[in-house]
């Protein structure tokens, strides 16, 4: 084989493995690509929550009627007061909410209420449930918030203690009721509500607030409460529809285009396997499958005074090195057309078995008639 003929094949090997490389390579960053976006799709299809916490307290002062003992009309938070001069009652409720990430919104709904807890002693039924709203137009209801802020709800309401007081009085009085607990129970209940329709799943809380203050009482002693001391929360956060169809598209885009690559590498793969790249594979297959028993020689092996027997399979040469305990010798010729697996024997028998190129016997009956025609 000329030198010529010996380049433009190696020529075309190595363009032909730098062409599946490249292809390969352009494979795997769209796999990447994929991954990356299909994992996010994933993850914005879960339902997932923030932390939040809250916070409150109260704030009241109470007014006195007009008397000739106290100077002051207004009295201070935290003192025991006078039930017969008490007037009214000014509340201020004061509610935080602090959430952990930005651009998550929320509805809120909030309510204060007053209710007259009449009940006998040691029994948990009341004798007057009915609780209404305080507030001028009702529940606050459906209130949209953005994350990127506190939520703060500041409320100041202004209780008619005297009316509550003489309404329980006159009632206990009417009915001669004795050994009962009267208290004026105003309680402010602010619900949190977070809905994802495309979850099908809510996280809803509510917290709740509320000052006791005891009716038809000579000494009143006010108290707070809460619902839940300040701590953390949950709170569902919502993800745009856009966004995740953005990310499902452009995984489906990645994916789809990855299958055309595929399909691109198979059929060049294919379409451009010649005589060499055949043989190579042939090689290289029983290289990988069986290189524990052959053994690579530089130099060709002097085949002189041998008998030669030929065999049709690798294995069959395999089972023969195994029964005489003979390396399996591997040479290839100078152009890499063909390669022999010798097994020789001490009785002077070679067990032979070659793969050659396809077009073997035509690429040198070709190069013996140049040959020819030169000396000619």
């Amino acid at each position: 084989m000329s030198n010529e003929e010996k380049k433009r094949r190696e020529q075309y090997k190595l363009q032909r493995k730098k062409w599946i490389l490249i292809q390969i390579i352009i494979m795997a960053v769209v796999t990447l690509f994929t991954v990356i976006t299909g994992y996010v799709y994933h993850l914005r299809s879960q339902t997932f929550y923030i932390n939040y916490t809250e916070t409150s307290n109260i704030d009241y002062r109470v007014r006195y009627d007009q008397n000739s003992f106290y100077e002051d009309e207004w009295q201070d938070k935290g003192q025991d007061y006078v039930g017969g001069l008490i007037e009214d009652i000014e509340i201020q409720f004061n509610y935080k909410l602090d959430t952990e990430a930005s651009n998550v919104k929320y509805e809120y709904s909030y309510d204060i209420t007053a209710k007259m807890d009449v009940r006998e002693k040691g029994s948990t039924k009341e004798l007057l449930p009915e609780e209404r709203s305080l507030l001028e137009n009702g529940a606050v209801l459906g209130q949209i918030h953005d994350s990127n802020s506190p939520l703060r709800i500041n409320q100041t309401i202004l209780v008619n203690y005297d009316l509550f007081n003489d309404y329980v009085r006159g009632y206990v009085n009417n009915f001669k009721l004795d050994n009962l607990l009267t208290n004026l129970v105003i309680k402010m209940t602010i619900n949190i509500n977070s809905t994802c329709e495309e979850y099908n799943s809510n996280s809803n809380s509510t917290y709740e607030m509320s000052l006791v203050i005891p009716l038809i009482d000579q000494v009143v002693s006010i108290s707070e409460s809460a619902s839940v001391p300040p701590s953390e929360g949950k709170l569902l956060a919502c993800e745009s529809n856009l966004e995740k169809l953005t990310y499902k598209v452009l995984s489906f885009i990645g994916f789809s285009a990855d299958l055309a690559l595929a399909v691109v590498l198979v059929g060049y793969i294919l379409l451009t396997r010649n005589t060499d790249v055949n043989y190579e594979n042939k090689i290289r297959k029983i290289v990988n499958n069986y290189k524990s028993f052959i053994q690579k020689i530089k130099n060709g092996f002097n085949m002189e005074g041998y008998q030669i027997l030929e065999v049709d399979t690798f294995e069959e040469l395999l089972e023969i090195r195994d029964t005489i305990q003979e390396p399996v010798l591997m040479s290839e010729n100078e152009d890499k057309t063909c390669t022999t697996f010798i097994v020789p024997t001490n009785k002077n028998i070679l067990y032979i078995y070659e793969v050659k190129v396809d077009d073997y016997d035509e690429i040198y009956n070709q190069n013996n008639n140049e040959d020819l025609k030169e000396e000619n």
